[in-house]
């Protein structure tokens, strides 16, 4: 059984390699849902799976929930991924999530669905746009969330406006 089923038109946020959801997971209700087309760009994908885990709890960084592959049409499953030291792994026990059995590469898979928490209030760009560049409390806490990457040695590779997202309360987090 998917971790969580897709239920609504791709958002404008949407890129040529990935498409983004709103839908709903069994625990956390609302989510979002990004698809992602794995075999065109495997080295990005798992950078960003990277990038989620090890930043998703800062709050002005949208949330992790997990990664699953859609397989093959011949197969039938989806199964949790995590990804440690550059690598992705499969997660085989949901009696013990952090269970890593096996490590995986992902030329033989298609589809990957990587679960974010859901911001409802759009992108910074969409709210630039409607305030004519005078967004300041919100670039602010952006700024927050960047700062906590810089200062944990990373580099966020697509900083722009269309990767800082608003919740339905105003609050700004960084996706990837």
């Amino acid at each position: 059984m998917p971790f969580c089923a897709p239920w609504r038109k791709p958002q404008a946020e949407s890129s040529t390699l990935s498409e983004i959801y709103k839908g709903r997971h069994h625990r956390r209700g609302v989510v979002a849902v990004k698809i992602a087309n794995i075999s065109r760009d495997e080295e990005s994908v798992c950078r960003e799976l990277k990038f989620l885990q090890q930043f998703g709890g800062h709050k002005n960084i949208a949330s992790y929930y997990g990664a699953y592959y859609r397989a093959p049409l011949t197969e039938c499953s989806s199964e949790l991924l995590e990804v440690r030291n550059d690598l992705l792994y499969r997660v085989h026990s949901s009696q013990s999530p952090l269970e890593v059995i096996e490590c995986m590469t992902l030329n033989n898979f298609y589809i990957l669905q990587i679960v974010l928490e859901y911001c409802g209030g759009g992108s910074l760009n969409n709210l630039i746009s409607k305030t004519n560049g005078q967004s300041l409390k919100e670039t602010w806490m952006a700024m927050s969330g960047l700062h906590h990457i810089h200062k944990n040695r990373a580099v966020h590779r697509d900083i722009k406006s269309l990767n800082i997202m608003l919740t339905e309360t105003a609050e700004v987090k960084i996706s990837e």
